[in-house]
């Protein structure tokens, strides 16, 4: 979480859609092991008192999703033509595509050390769609920026709007509701590239750098990268 100016209260918080609800956004069957997903949201608080506050704003990944799996329902789309909206298959490329062929043709494995190659091994589904794990207010723009453990990447979002425009793709002073205004870390996320194309690793912590720093801009850690180094990306 974080405090923005006005002395409201950011938070990171989970939505929790059922299995069917993911199913009916175009979520893969293969992609639904739990009864529920749970995408991230953004919610600002308003004290109200010492225990109390007053939700004043809200924005919602799931108004913002694209997917290109199931033709059937109305946000199916061409992921890399959409880097704005979510893919919410994401990682359908880790899906497992052993068949009893390719084991065939593997060597065996040694039953002492390592089990043998499973056809059609099933996949680690988690529930935990994209996992924010850092939220920063920019007062100046009057944008907020996420850190996407999941993706790898940071996305950028105008607070500008409305409840009613963030969950939209129109309003506020960038004219396109809660989509996304930036990303960066992991084209791949939206099919805009290839491994070799990944900046971030699993990072942490991605804020704003103050007015006078140098590299004015975004800064985020990276715990899994090859160097680990911090990233510093000017906008």
């Amino acid at each position: 979480m974080t405090r923005l100016p006005n002395g409201n209260m950011l938070l990171i918080v989970w939505d929790r859609k059922t299995t069917e609800e993911a199913l009916a956004a175009g979520r893969r069957p293969e992609m639904t092991g739990y009864k529920h997903v749970l995408p991230d949201s953004l919610v600002e608080i308003k004290p109200t008192g010492k225990t109390t506050g007053e939700v004043v704003w809200e924005w919602h990944l799931w108004d913002h999703l694209v997917q290109d799996f199931d033709k059937t329902k109305k946000n199916y789309g061409n992921v890399a033509q959409h880097p704005e909206l979510v893919n919410l298959n994401y990682g359908e490329d880790e899906l497992p595509s052993v068949t009893a062929k390719d084991v065939k043709h593997k060597p065996k494995a040694n039953p002492t050390t390592t089990p043998a190659p499973a056809a059609n091994r099933p996949f680690r589904v988690d529930p935990d769609l994209t996992h924010f794990n850092g939220v920063a207010y920019n007062a100046d723009l009057d944008q907020i920026a996420v850190s996407v453990w999941k993706f790898s990447e940071f996305w950028i979002i105008d607070h500008s709007t409305t409840t009613t425009e963030a969950a939209s793709h129109k309003g506020g002073r960038s004219g396109k509701g809660g989509d996304l205004l930036y990303r960066w870390g992991n084209p791949r996320a939206y099919r805009a590239g290839t491994k070799a194309d990944r900046k971030l690793y699993s990072q942490h912590n991605a804020h704003w750098i103050p007015k006078g720093w140098p590299a004015l801009g975004i800064s985020c850690y990276s715990t899994m990268g090859p160097t680990g180094r911090v990233e510093i990306i000017r906008r």
